[in-house]
């Protein structure tokens, strides 16, 4: 195990996968092959073998079906992979055992939001506001939501708030970017666009969406440089 885990640290995945197979053939009645099964499956995901680190995953779970650690890792690649139903059911059995756990009930939501059930969207996320107000993945998510179902100026107004708790977010500026472009704001988009390209220099979306912005506005100067 210590060998296992040394590999991990140093990013020898190959070799870390072996030895966790290897304890597992040694001691195949330790009772704590549910937490190297585990980490066999964190060890396969970072390798992208998916599968494998799902039947890892639900081995775990089947000697420690309340394991919280164990159903959030297959919960969050149930997600990843667009299995939105198992992931709810993954995401449901920690919160009844966690009723305050915030990662599970944004997660949850999310999925719910994916699967387009809003109400029940609605009522995780206003129960992880409940539970921390300021919480920006659930504040996020209800922007999401108003504006999936349409209601762009509450989402605006989300969005304004987010601004001022978190000025350094990027993505928020982005996103409002994107309903002030909707509604034809362009002008107040391109300030959003700015803001958000100068919090990250680096994110190619953002100066790509800026650049098609100004296309729009008529600054091919600007426009060319951003493309640049």
């Amino acid at each position: 195990l210590e060998k296992a885990h040394r590999a991990t640290s140093l990013n020898n995945l190959v070799e870390a996968e072996s030895l966790f197979r290897q304890v597992l053939r040694s001691y195949p009645q330790d009772y704590r092959n549910s937490l190297v099964l585990g980490n066999l499956g964190r060890v396969q995901e970072m390798m992208g073998k998916d599968m494998e680190a799902m039947d890892s995953y639900t081995s775990a779970l089947k000697l420690s079906p309340q394991s919280v650690p164990l159903l959030e890792a297959r919960a969050a690649l149930y997600l990843r992979l667009g299995n939105l139903s198992k992931a709810v059911a993954d995401y449901t059995t920690i919160i009844d055992r966690e009723p305050v756990n915030l990662q599970a009930l944004s997660y949850r939501a999310y999925a719910h939001l994916k699967q387009r059930n809003y109400v029940e969207a609605k009522q995780d996320y206003d129960r992880a506001l409940k539970i921390d107000p300021r919480n920006y993945a659930a504040q996020l998510g209800m922007v999401s939501l108003c504006r999936e179902e349409g209601r762009k100026s509450e989402a605006l107004t989300r969005l304004d708030l987010l601004v001022g708790q978190y000025p350094d977010k990027a993505e928020i500026y982005s996103l409002r970017a994107e309903l002030h472009k909707a509604d034809e704001h362009l002008e107040l988009a391109l300030i959003d666009l700015d803001k958000a390209v100068a919090l990250e220099q680096d994110n190619t979306d953002f100066v790509l969406a800026r650049a098609y912005l100004h296309m729009k506005l008529g600054n091919k100067f600007y426009a060319r440089m951003d493309f640049e």
